[in-house]
Protein backbone atom coordinates (compact mmCIF):
# COMPACT_ATOMS: atom_id res chain seq x y z
CA UNK A 1 0.00 0.00 0.00
CA UNK A 2 1.34 3.10 -0.81
CA UNK A 3 1.62 6.14 1.20
CA UNK A 4 -0.64 8.58 -0.72
CA UNK A 5 -3.56 6.27 -0.67
CA UNK A 6 -3.41 5.63 2.85
CA UNK A 7 -2.80 9.39 3.42
CA UNK A 8 -6.26 9.99 1.75
CA UNK A 9 -7.65 7.24 3.80
CA UNK A 10 -6.48 9.02 6.76
CA UNK A 11 -7.96 12.44 5.60
CA UNK A 12 -11.10 10.63 4.70
CA UNK A 13 -11.58 8.92 8.53
CA UNK A 14 -10.40 12.58 10.25
CA UNK A 15 -13.42 14.28 8.91
CA UNK A 16 -16.21 11.56 8.10
CA UNK A 17 -15.63 9.08 10.79
CA UNK A 18 -16.36 10.95 13.63
CA UNK A 19 -18.96 9.34 15.90
CA UNK A 20 -17.51 6.12 18.33
CA UNK A 21 -19.58 2.76 18.22
CA UNK A 22 -20.10 2.24 14.51
CA UNK A 23 -19.12 -0.28 11.96
CA UNK A 24 -17.10 -0.54 9.23
CA UNK A 25 -16.55 -2.58 6.39
CA UNK A 26 -13.18 -3.33 4.31
CA UNK A 27 -13.90 -4.32 1.22
CA UNK A 28 -10.52 -5.83 -0.45
CA UNK A 29 -8.78 -5.72 3.31
CA UNK A 30 -6.50 -8.55 2.39
CA UNK A 31 -2.81 -7.49 3.60
CA UNK A 32 -0.39 -7.29 0.91
CA UNK A 33 1.64 -4.54 2.22
CA UNK A 34 -0.48 -3.19 4.32
CA UNK A 35 -4.08 -1.76 5.63
CA UNK A 36 -5.94 1.00 6.73
CA UNK A 37 -7.25 -0.75 9.86
CA UNK A 38 -5.30 1.00 12.10
CA UNK A 39 -6.74 4.51 11.06
CA UNK A 40 -9.86 2.88 13.06
CA UNK A 41 -7.93 1.38 16.43
CA UNK A 42 -8.48 4.12 18.80
CA UNK A 43 -11.74 5.22 17.53
CA UNK A 44 -14.22 2.49 18.53
CA UNK A 45 -15.12 1.51 15.59
CA UNK A 46 -15.64 -2.11 14.81
CA UNK A 47 -13.49 -2.91 11.91
CA UNK A 48 -14.77 -6.11 9.49
CA UNK A 49 -12.15 -6.93 6.50
CA UNK A 50 -14.25 -8.49 3.84
CA UNK A 51 -12.47 -10.46 0.42
CA UNK A 52 -12.40 -13.25 -1.76
CA UNK A 53 -9.84 -14.67 -0.31
CA UNK A 54 -8.60 -15.70 3.33
CA UNK A 55 -5.74 -14.13 4.90
CA UNK A 56 -3.92 -11.35 6.56
CA UNK A 57 -6.55 -8.50 7.97
CA UNK A 58 -9.77 -10.69 6.05
CA UNK A 59 -12.46 -11.14 8.81
CA UNK A 60 -15.44 -12.49 6.09
CA UNK A 61 -14.38 -14.73 2.64
CA UNK A 62 -17.05 -14.02 0.42
CA UNK A 63 -18.25 -16.93 -1.18
CA UNK A 64 -19.34 -15.09 -4.08
CA UNK A 65 -17.76 -12.61 -5.03
CA UNK A 66 -20.98 -10.44 -5.86
CA UNK A 67 -23.49 -11.62 -3.29
CA UNK A 68 -22.53 -11.07 -0.02
CA UNK A 69 -25.38 -13.25 1.59
CA UNK A 70 -22.99 -13.97 4.92
CA UNK A 71 -23.73 -9.86 5.96
CA UNK A 72 -26.73 -8.16 6.55
CA UNK A 73 -28.28 -5.76 4.73
CA UNK A 74 -28.31 -2.34 6.35
CA UNK A 75 -25.57 -2.94 8.91
CA UNK A 76 -22.60 -0.92 8.35
CA UNK A 77 -21.94 3.02 8.92
CA UNK A 78 -19.36 3.30 6.78
CA UNK A 79 -17.87 1.24 3.68
CA UNK A 80 -14.05 1.87 2.42
CA UNK A 81 -12.48 0.04 -0.23
CA UNK A 82 -8.72 1.36 -1.54
CA UNK A 83 -6.59 -0.02 -4.53
CA UNK A 84 -9.28 -2.98 -5.05
CA UNK A 85 -12.05 -1.87 -7.60
CA UNK A 86 -8.74 -1.88 -10.13
CA UNK A 87 -8.65 -5.53 -9.63
CA UNK A 88 -12.33 -6.05 -9.71
CA UNK A 89 -14.10 -7.48 -13.22
CA UNK A 90 -17.39 -6.07 -12.76
CA UNK A 91 -17.24 -3.20 -10.54
CA UNK A 92 -20.89 -2.25 -11.19
CA UNK A 93 -22.20 -5.32 -8.67
CA UNK A 94 -19.41 -4.78 -6.39
CA UNK A 95 -21.14 -1.46 -5.61
CA UNK A 96 -24.61 -2.60 -5.66
CA UNK A 97 -24.15 -4.96 -3.17
CA UNK A 98 -21.55 -2.03 -1.00
CA UNK A 99 -25.34 -0.12 -1.53
CA UNK A 100 -27.06 -3.00 0.26
CA UNK A 101 -24.72 -2.88 3.11
CA UNK A 102 -24.84 0.25 4.50
CA UNK A 103 -27.59 1.94 6.28
CA UNK A 104 -28.84 4.91 5.46
CA UNK A 105 -26.78 7.73 5.55
CA UNK A 106 -23.88 5.52 5.51
CA UNK A 107 -20.95 6.87 4.13
CA UNK A 108 -18.89 5.37 1.24
CA UNK A 109 -15.01 6.17 0.56
CA UNK A 110 -13.42 4.09 -2.89
CA UNK A 111 -9.90 4.99 -3.58
CA UNK A 112 -8.47 3.64 -6.60
CA UNK A 113 -5.74 4.08 -9.31
CA UNK A 114 -6.03 6.58 -12.23
CA UNK A 115 -2.59 5.91 -14.13
CA UNK A 116 -0.68 2.94 -12.51
CA UNK A 117 1.44 0.52 -14.36
CA UNK A 118 -0.11 -2.67 -14.69
CA UNK A 119 -0.12 -5.00 -11.77
CA UNK A 120 -2.11 -7.99 -11.62
CA UNK A 121 -3.37 -9.68 -8.66
CA UNK A 122 -4.81 -11.63 -9.94
CA UNK A 123 -6.54 -9.52 -12.35
CA UNK A 124 -5.93 -5.92 -13.05
CA UNK A 125 -8.84 -4.28 -14.94
CA UNK A 126 -9.54 -0.39 -14.68
CA UNK A 127 -8.10 2.67 -14.12
CA UNK A 128 -10.36 5.32 -12.75
CA UNK A 129 -11.77 8.84 -13.27
CA UNK A 130 -13.39 10.94 -11.28
CA UNK A 131 -16.65 10.94 -13.73
CA UNK A 132 -16.29 6.90 -13.63
CA UNK A 133 -16.38 6.48 -10.43
CA UNK A 134 -19.10 8.98 -9.63
CA UNK A 135 -21.07 7.00 -12.58
CA UNK A 136 -20.62 3.68 -10.97
CA UNK A 137 -22.04 5.59 -7.22
CA UNK A 138 -24.93 7.35 -8.96
CA UNK A 139 -26.00 4.01 -11.03
CA UNK A 140 -26.11 2.03 -7.26
CA UNK A 141 -28.42 5.12 -6.17
CA UNK A 142 -25.86 6.72 -4.18
CA UNK A 143 -25.40 11.09 -3.46
CA UNK A 144 -21.89 11.29 -4.42
CA UNK A 145 -20.15 13.81 -1.86
CA UNK A 146 -16.85 14.40 -3.55
CA UNK A 147 -14.96 12.70 -6.46
CA UNK A 148 -11.05 13.60 -7.30
CA UNK A 149 -8.35 12.41 -9.10
CA UNK A 150 -4.77 13.06 -7.11
CA UNK A 151 -6.90 15.40 -4.66
CA UNK A 152 -4.79 17.54 -1.74
CA UNK A 153 -6.86 19.08 1.09
CA UNK A 154 -4.54 22.28 0.45
CA UNK A 155 -1.36 23.08 -1.69
CA UNK A 156 1.24 22.72 1.24
CA UNK A 157 0.75 19.46 1.96
CA UNK A 158 3.63 17.11 2.05
CA UNK A 159 5.60 14.98 -1.54
CA UNK A 160 4.14 11.94 0.10
CA UNK A 161 0.70 13.01 -0.97
CA UNK A 162 2.37 12.50 -4.71
CA UNK A 163 2.58 8.92 -6.31
CA UNK A 164 2.49 7.49 -9.65
CA UNK A 165 -1.21 6.11 -9.38
CA UNK A 166 -2.69 9.40 -8.97
CA UNK A 167 -5.32 7.95 -7.40
CA UNK A 168 -9.07 8.77 -7.26
CA UNK A 169 -11.32 9.09 -4.39
CA UNK A 170 -15.02 8.89 -4.33
CA UNK A 171 -17.04 9.65 -1.11
CA UNK A 172 -20.60 8.89 -1.52
CA UNK A 173 -23.83 8.55 1.03
CA UNK A 174 -26.57 6.29 0.76
CA UNK A 175 -29.13 8.53 0.63
CA UNK A 176 -28.63 12.55 0.45
CA UNK A 177 -26.85 14.90 2.33
CA UNK A 178 -29.75 15.61 4.97
CA UNK A 179 -28.25 12.67 6.43
CA UNK A 180 -24.70 13.94 7.32
CA UNK A 181 -24.72 15.79 11.04
CA UNK A 182 -21.74 18.04 9.58
CA UNK A 183 -20.57 19.67 6.72
CA UNK A 184 -19.36 17.86 3.36
CA UNK A 185 -15.33 17.73 3.81
CA UNK A 186 -13.80 17.87 -0.17
CA UNK A 187 -10.51 18.01 -1.76
CA UNK A 188 -10.02 21.32 -3.19
CA UNK A 189 -6.76 20.82 -5.45
CA UNK A 190 -5.51 18.85 -7.44
CA UNK A 191 -1.84 17.85 -8.22
CA UNK A 192 -1.18 14.81 -10.60
CA UNK A 193 2.19 13.09 -10.25
CA UNK A 194 3.90 12.32 -13.80
CA UNK A 195 6.98 10.18 -12.96
CA UNK A 196 8.33 9.81 -16.86
CA UNK A 197 8.17 13.83 -17.17
CA UNK A 198 10.06 14.20 -14.18
CA UNK A 199 12.40 11.67 -15.19
CA UNK A 200 12.77 13.57 -18.40
CA UNK A 201 13.45 17.47 -16.78
CA UNK A 202 15.94 15.65 -14.27
CA UNK A 203 17.97 14.07 -17.27
CA UNK A 204 17.91 16.92 -19.63
CA UNK A 205 18.83 19.11 -16.27
CA UNK A 206 21.97 16.56 -15.32
CA UNK A 207 23.24 17.27 -19.81
CA UNK A 208 23.43 20.71 -19.04
CA UNK A 209 24.59 20.53 -16.06
CA UNK A 210 27.58 18.55 -16.83
CA UNK A 211 28.71 19.96 -19.91
CA UNK A 212 29.23 23.66 -17.85
CA UNK A 213 32.38 25.12 -17.08
CA UNK A 214 33.70 26.28 -13.71
CA UNK A 215 31.25 23.90 -11.54
CA UNK A 216 33.29 24.66 -8.20
CA UNK A 217 33.25 28.58 -9.23
CA UNK A 218 29.27 28.54 -9.50
CA UNK A 219 28.61 26.53 -6.19
CA UNK A 220 31.76 29.01 -4.15
CA UNK A 221 29.87 32.24 -5.58
CA UNK A 222 26.39 30.69 -4.91
CA UNK A 223 27.18 29.56 -1.80
CA UNK A 224 28.80 32.90 -1.06
CA UNK A 225 25.88 34.90 -2.28
CA UNK A 226 23.34 33.15 0.28
CA UNK A 227 26.03 33.56 3.33
CA UNK A 228 25.60 29.38 3.93
CA UNK A 229 27.88 27.48 5.80
CA UNK A 230 25.53 24.61 5.71
CA UNK A 231 24.35 23.05 2.76
CA UNK A 232 21.27 20.44 2.75
CA UNK A 233 21.01 18.16 0.11
CA UNK A 234 17.19 16.71 -0.44
CA UNK A 235 17.46 13.56 -2.16
CA UNK A 236 19.86 11.38 -2.48
CA UNK A 237 19.19 9.76 -5.79
CA UNK A 238 21.81 10.13 -8.96
CA UNK A 239 21.64 14.12 -9.14
CA UNK A 240 21.89 14.89 -5.21
CA UNK A 241 24.92 11.98 -4.88
CA UNK A 242 26.56 13.99 -7.74
CA UNK A 243 25.60 17.30 -6.22
CA UNK A 244 26.98 16.03 -2.51
CA UNK A 245 30.42 15.21 -4.27
CA UNK A 246 30.73 18.65 -5.29
CA UNK A 247 29.73 20.29 -2.89
CA UNK A 248 32.38 18.29 -0.29
CA UNK A 249 35.32 19.87 -2.25
CA UNK A 250 34.77 23.41 -0.95
CA UNK A 251 35.98 24.06 2.20
CA UNK A 252 34.57 25.54 5.14
CA UNK A 253 31.15 24.64 4.68
CA UNK A 254 28.88 21.35 5.76
CA UNK A 255 27.00 19.22 3.69
CA UNK A 256 23.79 17.25 4.93
CA UNK A 257 22.36 15.10 2.52
CA UNK A 258 18.57 14.43 3.43
CA UNK A 259 16.55 11.73 2.18
CA UNK A 260 13.24 12.40 0.02
CA UNK A 261 10.50 12.93 2.85
CA UNK A 262 12.85 13.69 5.70
CA UNK A 263 12.33 17.41 5.81
CA UNK A 264 11.77 17.44 9.75
CA UNK A 265 15.34 19.24 10.47
CA UNK A 266 15.42 22.28 12.05
CA UNK A 267 18.04 24.54 10.14
CA UNK A 268 20.59 27.10 11.16
CA UNK A 269 19.34 30.87 9.94
CA UNK A 270 23.20 30.58 7.79
CA UNK A 271 21.76 27.58 6.14
CA UNK A 272 21.05 26.70 2.44
CA UNK A 273 18.52 23.66 0.87
CA UNK A 274 19.12 22.44 -2.50
CA UNK A 275 16.23 20.32 -4.02
CA UNK A 276 17.67 17.31 -6.38
CA UNK A 277 14.19 15.67 -6.61
CA UNK A 278 11.99 17.80 -9.47
CA UNK A 279 8.32 17.96 -9.43
CA UNK A 280 6.98 19.96 -12.39
CA UNK A 281 4.15 22.11 -10.23
CA UNK A 282 6.83 23.18 -7.90
CA UNK A 283 4.80 22.48 -5.00
CA UNK A 284 7.77 21.08 -2.99
CA UNK A 285 9.34 23.85 -3.05
CA UNK A 286 6.12 25.99 -1.22
CA UNK A 287 5.95 23.72 0.88
CA UNK A 288 9.57 23.49 2.05
CA UNK A 289 9.94 27.49 2.36
CA UNK A 290 6.63 27.18 4.61
CA UNK A 291 8.80 24.75 6.83
CA UNK A 292 12.39 25.91 6.45
CA UNK A 293 10.95 30.18 7.13
CA UNK A 294 13.99 32.09 6.91
CA UNK A 295 16.38 29.69 4.61
CA UNK A 296 16.58 30.04 0.91
CA UNK A 297 15.45 26.71 -0.84
CA UNK A 298 16.31 25.98 -4.48
CA UNK A 299 15.95 23.72 -7.15
CA UNK A 300 18.79 23.22 -8.86
CA UNK A 301 18.02 24.20 -12.34
CA UNK A 302 17.28 27.48 -10.07
CA UNK A 303 21.02 27.84 -9.44
CA UNK A 304 22.05 26.90 -13.11
CA UNK A 305 19.27 29.38 -14.26
CA UNK A 306 20.34 32.46 -11.68
CA UNK A 307 24.20 31.46 -12.71
CA UNK A 308 23.71 31.72 -16.64
CA UNK A 309 21.19 34.77 -16.38
CA UNK A 310 23.64 36.62 -14.29
CA UNK A 311 26.35 36.87 -17.02
CA UNK A 312 24.09 36.95 -20.00
CA UNK A 313 21.56 39.76 -18.70
CA UNK A 314 22.00 43.37 -17.65
CA UNK A 315 19.16 44.71 -15.06
CA UNK A 316 18.74 47.35 -17.14
CA UNK A 317 17.20 45.44 -20.55
CA UNK A 318 13.93 43.35 -20.92
CA UNK A 319 14.24 39.70 -20.64
CA UNK A 320 11.41 37.33 -22.53
CA UNK A 321 11.67 34.11 -22.11
CA UNK A 322 11.43 31.58 -25.64
CA UNK A 323 8.78 28.89 -24.77
CA UNK A 324 5.60 29.63 -22.47
CA UNK A 325 5.40 25.46 -21.49
CA UNK A 326 6.46 23.64 -18.52
CA UNK A 327 9.86 24.79 -18.22
CA UNK A 328 9.40 28.54 -19.43
CA UNK A 329 6.61 29.14 -16.48
CA UNK A 330 9.28 27.09 -14.16
CA UNK A 331 11.97 30.33 -15.37
CA UNK A 332 9.74 32.76 -15.71
CA UNK A 333 8.63 31.69 -11.95
CA UNK A 334 12.34 31.36 -10.36
CA UNK A 335 13.76 34.75 -12.01
CA UNK A 336 10.59 36.94 -10.62
CA UNK A 337 11.29 35.61 -7.43
CA UNK A 338 14.91 36.40 -7.71
CA UNK A 339 14.19 39.70 -8.84
CA UNK A 340 14.54 40.08 -12.77
CA UNK A 341 11.42 41.23 -14.32
CA UNK A 342 9.88 39.25 -17.19
CA UNK A 343 8.58 41.00 -19.87
CA UNK A 344 6.47 38.18 -21.68
CA UNK A 345 6.90 35.34 -23.25
CA UNK A 346 8.01 34.23 -27.20
CA UNK A 347 5.88 31.20 -29.04
CA UNK A 348 6.68 30.53 -33.01
CA UNK A 349 3.73 31.27 -35.26
CA UNK A 350 0.71 29.72 -34.48
CA UNK A 351 1.40 28.50 -31.25
CA UNK A 352 -0.09 30.99 -28.97
CA UNK A 353 -3.07 29.61 -27.02
CA UNK A 354 -3.58 32.34 -25.00
CA UNK A 355 -2.85 35.90 -24.59
CA UNK A 356 -1.79 36.25 -20.92
CA UNK A 357 0.08 33.74 -18.56
CA UNK A 358 -1.07 35.43 -15.54
CA UNK A 359 0.92 38.99 -15.89
CA UNK A 360 3.05 38.01 -18.31
CA UNK A 361 1.96 38.88 -22.36
CA UNK A 362 2.34 36.24 -24.90
CA UNK A 363 3.94 36.99 -27.94
CA UNK A 364 4.45 35.73 -31.69
CA UNK A 365 8.19 35.86 -32.92
CA UNK A 366 6.66 37.82 -35.93
CA UNK A 367 5.59 40.33 -33.55
CA UNK A 368 9.18 40.51 -31.94
CA UNK A 369 11.56 43.42 -33.57
CA UNK A 370 15.35 42.82 -33.23
CA UNK A 371 17.10 45.05 -30.55
CA UNK A 372 20.14 44.58 -29.44
CA UNK A 373 18.90 45.88 -26.06
CA UNK A 374 16.39 42.78 -25.07
CA UNK A 375 17.08 39.57 -23.83
CA UNK A 376 16.21 36.54 -25.11
CA UNK A 377 16.40 33.11 -22.66
CA UNK A 378 15.55 29.96 -24.69
CA UNK A 379 13.63 27.89 -22.23
CA UNK A 380 12.41 24.94 -23.96
CA UNK A 381 13.62 21.36 -24.32
CA UNK A 382 16.45 19.65 -26.22
CA UNK A 383 13.45 18.48 -28.90
CA UNK A 384 13.13 22.30 -30.15
CA UNK A 385 16.30 24.16 -29.49
CA UNK A 386 18.25 23.61 -33.05
CA UNK A 387 14.93 24.77 -34.68
CA UNK A 388 13.86 27.88 -32.79
CA UNK A 389 17.52 29.06 -32.52
CA UNK A 390 17.51 28.97 -36.31
CA UNK A 391 14.22 30.92 -36.10
CA UNK A 392 15.69 33.55 -34.00
CA UNK A 393 19.30 34.23 -36.17
CA UNK A 394 16.43 34.08 -39.09
CA UNK A 395 14.49 37.12 -37.55
CA UNK A 396 18.24 39.06 -36.40
CA UNK A 397 18.24 38.06 -32.82
CA UNK A 398 21.93 36.88 -32.02
CA UNK A 399 22.06 38.08 -28.62
CA UNK A 400 20.33 35.01 -27.11
CA UNK A 401 20.85 33.07 -24.29
CA UNK A 402 20.36 28.88 -25.12
CA UNK A 403 20.15 27.37 -21.80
Amino acid sequence: MHKSTWLRMKWFVEHYVTEPGKKVLDVGSYDVNGSYKNLFSKLNIQYVGLDVAAGPNVDVVMEQPYAWDGIEDDSFDYIISGQAFEHIEFPWLTIKEIYKKLKMGGILCIIAPNSTPEHKYPLDCYRYFGDGLSALAKWAGFTVLDVSVAGIPQRGVSREWDNVHNDACLIAIKGDEKHLKGKVFQFPYERRYDKAAELTFQNEFLYRWIKTPDKQQIWKSFIASNKARTVYVLGNGCLGQFVYDELCKIENIEVVVLEDGETNVRPQDDSLLLITVFDQSRELKLYLEKKWKKVPVLYLDDVFLLNQVERYCDVNFPVYLYGAGIIGRRFAQCLTEYGWKVEGFIVSEGKREELYYEDKKIFELQEMKSNKDIRIIVAVTENFKKEIVSGLISQGFHNYLEL
